[in-house]
């Protein structure tokens, strides 16, 4: 075979692989575009045929195509319920949840038995930090249907987060009742006992999770976490272990958070020693309020606080921690004050920053950007500042404000070489884009 005939045949063959690679991006595309060629006029008899578009581009995460098609199969029906729950969880998706509250709010109207819609809507009130509106639905749909697990898993959970310590214990009883199979329930109760500092009570709760469902390794390990808070540190390295080889996101998440409830523990002995020795000095009960944080010993940071502020009521370091604490404790209104009475006594930028935080996560959003700017006035080059304000300007519908906040993170990020976060931002950017 002489040259030439080489030359061909690799010439024939590279044709033939470029020709099978358009073939196959041509198909993908085809694949992905087949619901958007369909054509379909806005008429009476047509919505459903646009609901189903609707479901295409959903299934693609074309959500504003979605979008378009759920609401021209509502200018067809405007008493289409599923058109009206569906574009709701588009919206839930895409972030819009006012929009989505709407619409949920309208197929709950059209059909107030369907009790998917109820706890749908209470995801939406959640991600809006919205304890109170997302009890309300739930209390709803629990008169609607005094045994539906999911609303007593769910109203007990955010109770939880309430610090609703009883009303939590309440729902998770209830559930229990209705499925005492459930071992979910009770990993669950165990949690609330644990937040109420009743230890004891939620080992028990772990242990029969663990007992109704042996490979359950989220039970083992809060049980660690929860024997490691009584003293117990042989059994909570024993049950680090076995939440480790049950599941391997605990076994790197066991093996720090051994180490550093080990840390944290003896941080607390140490400033107790030290409170003993010196009981008038408010330092080291901030010192072990904030190790009570890490340990999850809510009480017991807030009591330190409080004892702190006693000792010294002008220091606003004070105010900070125990600021600190509530805003982990999800009491963003506490939260709030405490950072307003640190900012009092000291103007700085880490407490702006938290106060915006807080005042983002309950729904505050203007204040949230006016405290942000403020921080950014102090420390202009902080990426999670931009990100911060970014998200707030996103919750009033300032996506294009947003974007220039995501672009300005991102941008730090890139000077740091931080790829993983740089390319994060960039999705981030993407979505809200998408958005404006």
């Amino acid at each position: 075979m002489n040259g030439s005939h080489i030359i061909t045949i690799i010439a024939v063959a590279v044709f033939a692989i470029i020709l099978i690679s358009i073939i196959v991006s041509i198909r993908k595309k085809l694949s992905r575009v087949v619901v958007k060629k369909v054509k379909v006029a806005i008429e009476p008899g047509n919505a459903d045929k646009h609901y189903q578009l609707g479901l295409g581009y959903l299934r693609q995460k074309l959500y504003s195509d979605a979008i378009d098609e759920f609401t021209n199969a509502l200018r067809c029906d405007n008493k289409y319920v599923k058109a009206y729950r569906s574009r709701g969880a588009t919206f839930y998706k895409t972030e819009m949840y006012e929009d989505a509250l709407k619409d949920f709010d309208k197929a709950i109207l059209l059909d107030a038995r369907d009790e998917k819609t109820y706890l749908q809507k209470t995801d939406v009130h959640l991600k809006m930090s919205d304890i109170h509106g997302a009890i309300q639905t739930l209390e709803k749909l629990i008169a609607l249907n005094p045994a539906n697990q999911q609303a007593f898993m769910k109203r007990g959970v955010v109770f939880r987060a309430a610090g609703e310590i009883n009303r939590s214990i309440a729902d998770f009883n209830r559930l229990i009742e209705l499925n005492p199979s459930n071992e979910i329930a009770y990993n669950n109760r165990g949690l609330t006992y644990f937040k109420g500092d009743a230890c004891e009570q939620a080992i028990m709760d772990y242990s029969t999770a663990i007992d109704l469902n042996a490979v359950y390794a989220e039970a083992w390990y809060n049980r660690a976490v929860a024997k490691n808070k009584i003293g117990d540190a042989e059994g909570a390295k024993a049950d680090m272990r076995r939440a480790g080889e049950l599941n391997p996101k605990f076994a790197v998440s066991s093996y720090v958070k051994r180490a550093g409830m080990s840390v944290y523990s003896k941080l607390v002995t140490d400033y107790s020693k030290a409170i003993s020795e010196n009981p008038n000095n408010q330092s080291p009960y901030l010192a072990r309020a904030i190790a009570y944080r890490k340990l999850g010993n809510i009480q017991g940071a807030i009591q330190d606080c409080e004892t702190a502020i006693k000792l010294n009521d002008r220091d606003s370091e004070c105010y900070l921690v125990r600021g600190e604490v509530q805003f982990y404790a999800q009491n963003y209104d506490e939260a709030v004050n405490d950072f307003t009475k640190s900012l009092s006594l000291r103007h700085d930028a880490i407490t702006m920053y938290f106060r915006s935080m807080a005042k983002r996560r309950k729904g505050d959003y203007q204040g949230a950007i006016s405290d942000q700017a403020k921080a950014l006035e102090m420390r202009p080059r902080l990426a999670d500042d931009y990100i911060n304000r970014g998200y707030a300007k996103s919750n009033t519908g300032d996506f294009l404000g947003a974007v220039e906040d995501f672009e300005m993170a991102r941008d730090i990020f890139r000077e740091k070489q931080d790829e993983k976060r740089q390319n994060d931002m960039d999705e981030l950017i993407k979505k809200t884009s998408r958005r404006r």
